[in-house]
């Protein structure tokens, strides 16, 4: 409609002379596409119900889930997402990056830091000069490329192609790869799982370290073996690094991805939570009630954060809101009644006591 074309103009703000130095707070309905560009500073989103393009030339980007595709980069900073419904491209020149699960194709790339990503169900593209690549679970091909760290997918059900300068390699096949693979390290050891009945063409070769498996045993030098029957390639080598090639179980393997996601998850979680309780002590209470929403998406932290979501409304004067926020805090586990007692932040709501 034309009121809605209208909106998304108004929404798409260009920094000019005018504005480079303000901050704005954006409210858009519940589901909306989100165009948002800045000329230096940062920009948090939480959840968006449809797709989104945001850049920034200097601050770091972070997003909640996004239902549709994201596209994000920027020139200085970290760009981190939650759960993203279509492709996914991330690009910054100075900081990492990290994602949820994303359902579709990833291109990420970075100059300046790690790369992990939970999971995707499309191809993966992933490369950094400066940190490692993590990928939980790729349901299609992985390239994987980077010049300063290491290289690990915990699960992967297609072909894996990954090249490090100095890092370990650390791959773990759950799935028949339908093309080549090719594993290759400067200095680094290398390490391929695999789980019963999975098969390959193997080509093993290493300048200083050995290479062991249940088909070798301490060979140096160069191995070749037909795993399996395998028809596909699986090149492995390291400059100076041992290889090792194991056959996993399944139960042991969806373990370690548990916990990997766990570690990440908390991880995550963490951050958010930190970032909510410094943005509310610094009298952003709008920003602090963002980020403390994204926050409370993880159990651990759901009670705590919810709190802080209410401290942060009653400073905003939202009394009614705040109360009803609290009582959510409570359900969720926060119940330390000399906190909600002697808290300053809450005495807009004893006032009316």
């Amino acid at each position: 409609s034309k009121d809605l074309e209208e909106l998304k103009e108004q929404l798409r703000i260009r920094n000019n002379s005018h504005f480079r130095n303000a901050r704005f707070e954006l409210v858009v309905p519940r589901k909306f596409n989100v165009d948002a560009r800045t000329s230096a500073g940062p920009i948090h989103a939480g959840d968006i119900d449809g797709w989104a393009r945001l850049h920034s030339n200097g601050g770091q980007i972070e997003v909640g889930d996004v239902t549709g595709s994201l596209n994000a980069g920027s020139l200085g900073g970290h760009v981190e997402t939650g759960d993203v419904g279509g492709d996914l491209v991330l690009n910054t020149k100075g900081g990492h990056i990290e994602a949820g699960a994303v359902n579709g194709k990833v291109t990420a790339h970075t100059l300046g830091g790690h790369i992990e990503i939970e999971k995707a169900t499309d191809c993966v593209d992933a490369k950094t000069m400066g940190g490692h690549v993590w990928v939980g679970h790729a349901m299609k091909s992985v390239i994987a490329k980077s010049d300063g760290g290491g290289i690990k997918v915990v699960k992967a059900d297609g072909p894996v192609n990954g090249k490090t300068m100095s890092g370990a390699i650390n791959v773990t096949f759950t799935g028949q790869p339908d093309g080549d693979s090719k594993l290759v390290t400067g200095s680094g050891a290398v390490k391929v799982n695999y789980l019963k009945d999975i098969g390959f063409d193997i080509s093993a070769t290493t300048g200083g370290g050995q290479i062991r498996g249940s088909f070798v045993e301490g060979k140096p030098g160069q191995v070749n073996y037909q795993l399996n029957d395998g028809k596909h390639k699986l090149n492995v080598a390291s400059g100076n690094g041992s290889i090792k090639f194991v056959e996993v179980e399944a139960s042991s393997i969806d373990q370690e991805f548990e916990e990997e996601l766990d570690d990440r998850s908390d991880s995550r979680g963490q951050k958010l939570f930190n970032r909510g309780y410094d943005l509310i002590t610094r009298g952003e209470y709008v920003e602090s009630i963002a980020a403390n929403r994204q926050a409370a998406k993880f159990p651990r932290l759901k009670g705590i954060a919810t709190y802080n979501i209410g401290c942060a409304l009653a400073l905003l004067g939202k009394k009614e809101e705040a109360l009803e926020t609290l009582n959510d805090a409570v359900d969720f586990g926060f119940d330390d009644v000399n906190q909600y007692r002697n808290d300053s932040d809450l005495d807009s709501l004893r006032s009316d006591e």
